[in-house]
């Protein structure tokens, strides 16, 4: 059996429970979006709000989604007994991508010596073969990187 980088178990059955995942997540998002619209813009209809049981429906299958996906892929990494690497880069990769993304409203230079950090951390933890925090931390690096330019070319126009 070919497993590639990426996977852990059958190509298949990972992308499946990855769809599951993604899909479960994106649910959930948008039900907490809609319930905190529901608070800030109350609307009501015949007795009930609508758009508050939609929420909530959307949120408990979202999240009932995203539990299975997670679920399933972390048994198929047991059933193949394939473990990831994690190292101490990965992880420093990732805690600076996220952070500079949070930060990158703040407009001071931390967001993009953070989203440097991150994505020097990823590319040598994807070196030593840490692929899923390496990857991610690098991704949030970069995301981190162009929120903050794109927020600082918009407060200098305006």
């Amino acid at each position: 059996m070919d497993l590639g980088e990426d996977y852990f178990g059958s190509k298949k059955q990972m992308r499946e429970y990855s769809v599951l995942l993604h899909v479960g997540v994106g649910m959930l998002v948008i039900g907490l979006f809609f319930m905190v619209s529901s608070f800030i813009f109350p609307i009501k209809l015949a007795k009930t709000n609508l758009l508050m049981i939609i929420s909530i429906v959307l949120s408990f299958i979202g999240a009932t989604c995203a539990i299975a996906g997670w679920l399933g892929i972390k048994e198929e990494m047991k059933k193949f007994g394939i473990k990831r690497v994690i190292t101490l880069e990965g992880n420093l990769a990732l805690i600076f991508g996220i952070s500079s993304v949070f930060l990158a409203r703040t407009l001071s230079p931390l967001p993009l010596i953070f989203g440097l950090l991150a994505i020097l951390f990823s590319h040598r933890s994807i070196k030593k073969g840490d692929n899923m925090y390496g990857k991610s931390g690098g991704v949030c690096g970069v995301i981190g990187i162009v929120l903050y330019l794109f927020l600082l070319i918009l407060s200098v126009l305006y």
